[in-house]
């Protein structure tokens, strides 16, 4: 029998037991029943909606996620969880099997005895019943997601068997909802043991989020996160791409002081982002002081404003990376913005001209289009001398263009309902890791203007 179907067997027995009693209900015979999310997302439960919430190691900084529900009648039960502390990782006690053993060890210590595991809770537990004097209750070690939580109630032992149809019923409704916890743990695990492996001499730290730093370089795993909740099928693969671009991105950094104007001048592309993103890349670009103490400046992205909160700014394409270029760039190089600009505007316009794709579904209805690049970023086409020829070819005349990310180009014909339209770009815009803007714009002769 597998423990499935053993766990399955052992509640059933339960409830028929229970059955054949005539048993003491609470006072309230079906309570109302509230759920309570543990707010840094280690658990929910469900509780009586009539009993109260505390927190009664909330001063403990030790204690983490801790809370006790509490009733209001004469049969003082509790119920109190918190995130037990075992120095094994749930992935390593899985893979050992010692979780038992490792929790009855703990139970011993407490005094705890008759150890078993309630079906009731649908992950992996120890129980062991509690030992004071006149109280009856049991002490949990639960094993989900990546965390154990603990759990213990107390009631008078000529009470328990009126409040325990409660008690199970929150029990029966513990959950724990962790994958973006786990995922993240994991995705940082496998790119900090690829980087050991691909940058053996530097030392990369993690800030406990979604940041690592070096000593010469801060990386944020944010965009790579986003994408593989998306697509968590192809995580290998994502994680070795984005380890391989740091690395040559790393091999970059230190030939960059070296570059000259006329080694990047045809690899520099014009980029669209928004001021936001700048603002954030600008902070994470500052350096600490100079050893003396005297402040230095921090390195900064420049940029010409466009139009609404979309900026233009710089990057170097060397085929298999792309950076942004720097102020310190500009400073090295000796050139000014207006110098740096044109040679980024001339290198698009060069570029091989465009495919569109057009997607015309019959004579009455409106076309829909996308480019489909040659090189560079596709939404920096919208910046090309002849883009309004070819929208306007495309999709007719009065074409709407829509940025909803780095990577993709839309224009539609004139006649689509607007808020159709908004609502596809704003999809688009919500699920991407490179997001840009969820606004319509329009394609004029003049070039783009807002809509």
């Amino acid at each position: 029998m597998t423990e499935r179907k053993q766990r399955a067997a052992q509640l059933q027995k339960i409830l028929a037991d229970r059955a054949k009693k005539k048993k003491i209900h609470s006072t309230d015979e079906s309570p109302q029943y509230l759920t309570y999310k543990q707010p840094d997302q280690l658990y929910q439960i469900d509780y009586p909606a009539h009993w109260r919430i505390t927190q009664p190691c909330k001063d403990d900084p030790k204690v983490e996620g801790c809370v006790r529900f509490v009733s209001n009648d004469p049969t003082g039960t509790a119920v109190e969880l918190f995130r037990a502390m075992i120095p094994l990782s749930t992935e390593q006690m899985a893979k050992t099997g010692m979780f038992v053993e490792v929790v009855k060890m703990m139970f011993k210590e407490g005094r705890s005895t008759e150890f078993s595991s309630d079906p009731t809770i649908i992950y992996p537990n120890v129980v062991a019943n509690r030992t004071e004097e006149g109280e009856a209750g049991k002490r949990y070690v639960v094993m989900a997601a990546d965390v154990y939580v603990a759990i213990s109630t107390c009631v008078l032992a000529d009470q328990q068997e009126t409040v325990q149809p409660i008690i199970e019923r929150m029990l029966s409704s513990f959950r724990v909802h962790r994958d973006d916890q786990v995922l993240a743990v994991k995705m940082v695990r496998s790119v900090l043991l690829q980087l050991a492996e691909a940058l053996p001499n530097v030392k990369f730290e993690h800030d406990g989020r979604l940041n690592l730093k070096s000593s010469q370089m801060k990386l944020t795993l944010g965009n790579l996160f986003t994408e593989l909740q998306r697509n968590p099928a192809h995580f290998d693969e994502q994680v070795g791409q984005v380890v391989q671009g740091i690395k040559s991105t790393y091999d970059q950094i230190n030939g960059i002081a070296s570059q000259t104007w006329a080694d990047v001048q045809a690899k520099i592309q014009p980029l669209i982002k928004t001021d936001t993103y700048l603002q954030d890349a600008n902070l994470m670009t500052q350096r600490k002081g100079k050893p003396n103490g005297e402040d230095a400046r921090a390195t900064q992205i420049p940029f010409v404003r466009w139009m609404a909160d979309l900026c233009i700014c710089y990057g170097v394409d060397d085929v298999q990376t792309f950076r942004l270029v720097s102020d310190t760039d500009l400073k090295r190089w000796g050139v000014s913005m207006d110098e740096i600009h044109e040679a980024a505007m001339l290198n698009l316009n060069t570029l091989p001209e465009p495919e569109i794709l057009v997607l015309g579904i019959s004579e009455s209805l409106p076309k829909l289009g996308s480019f489909k690049p040659s090189g560079g970023a596709v939404s920096s086409y919208v910046l090309r001398n002849d883009f309004y020829g070819k929208a306007v070819a495309a999709v007719g005349s009065n074409a709407i263009v829509a940025l909803p990310t780095r990577d993709a180009l839309m224009i539609f014909g004139e006649k689509h309902e607007h808020d159709i339209l908004k609502q596809a770009v704003k999809k688009d815009f919500d699920t991407s890791a490179y997001a840009l803007s969820d606004r319509l714009f329009r394609s004029t002769p003049d070039g783009i203007a807002l809509l």
